[in-house]
């Protein structure tokens, strides 16, 4: 009797295990389906995710670009997906990450940095030579460092004529020197150098930021626009649920 008990088990375990690795499967399968059916009108790369919702799923185009799809790629969805329970946005969940990692593909050398390099917090701005509240967010580093507050630049010079400043800037042997100074209104040296500032713009435009200054956190959330020193430490620590 117990032989025939273990035996019962043992196939009860084994129909289980192969009803779970059908089902990853065939979740597999559709996913390479939609890959398939979608590449053509998105080239590049596809990331194809489930969602709460049944017979839904998550597209990331480009590690940028988030829409919804059915099972047969016969509709698209665009928009933010709010799980109302929860109270969450988790289209705002999923573009964070792809914030964080695509900000943690771009060298440590690409920023100009402000602040001290051990800081608890820090920030990566978007940030052009003249733009006014740029300048305004620049004219309060003190104040950002004294709450702790590391700013790391990225050059993104989208105002008209720009670009030969922010070149400069850039090619210059002191850049934090060279971009206060720019800031400030006063003429510098205009040098020339391979800059690669179209980077910045590209990663820029991914975020889909239109304007400068715009404030990422470390978590990946998107702050547009200025914010006080006091306003940025407390949006900070609120996405840190300190």
């Amino acid at each position: 009797m117990y032989r025939i008990f273990i035996i019962v088990i043992a196939l009860l375990l084994c129909a289980t295990q192969a009803t779970t690795e059908e089902a990853v499967s065939e979740e597999e399968v559709v996913k390479a389906k939609l890959k398939r059916s979608l590449s053509d009108n998105f080239p590049g790369t596809l990331e194809i995710s489930e969602t709460p919702l049944q017979n839904i799923y998550e597209v990331v185009h480009d590690n940028r670009n988030i829409f919804y799809t059915d099972a047969n790629a016969n509709f698209l969805l665009q928009g933010p997906l709010i799980d109302i329970k929860q109270r969450k946005d988790l289209t705002e969940v999923r573009l964070k990450q792809t914030r964080k990692e695509t900000l943690a593909s771009v060298p440590a050398d690409r920023f100009i940095e402000f602040g001290n390099p051990d800081a608890e917090h820090e920030v990566v701005v978007f940030t052009d030579v003249n733009c006014g509240y740029c300048r305004k967010l620049h004219s309060q580093r003190a104040k950002y460092a004294k709450y702790d507050i590391k700013i790391r630049y990225l050059l993104t010079p989208v105002l008209p004529d720009n670009d030969d400043k922010a070149t400069s800037v850039w090619c210059s042997d002191e850049r934090q020197a060279t971009l206060t100074a720019a800031k400030m209104g006063s003429n510098i040296p205009t040098i020339r150098c391979d800059a690669r500032l179209d980077q910045n713009l590209e990663i820029m435009s991914s975020f889909d930021i239109r304007g400068t200054p715009a404030i990422l956190l470390e978590d990946g959330t998107l702050l547009r626009g200025y914010l006080e020193p006091d306003v940025l430490l407390d949006q900070i620590e609120l996405s840190k649920g300190e």
